[in-house]
């Protein structure tokens, strides 16, 4: 199943990427839960991109991914 599409994936793979590398930062700089939860959320955007699959979609109806 398929509902992420190829730009999708390269801006979500990056974000998640960007996301990973700043919760280093913040870990540090901020707290550790907050640099945890950045890093979470950049391992989920990465997920999402190389699975091509984000389970929010179905239920905001949307879908990237061409037929």
């Amino acid at each position: 199943m398929c509902n992420v599409g190829a730009l999708d994936k390269v801006i979500r793979f990056f974000a998640g990427v960007i996301a990973v590398i700043a919760a280093f930062f913040v870990g540090t700089l901020v707290s550790l839960t907050a640099g945890f939860i950045v890093g979470a959320v950049g391992v989920v955007m990465m997920g999402t991109a190389i699975f091509g699959f984000c389970p929010l979609y179905p239920i905001l109806r949307i879908n990237t991914c061409k037929k």
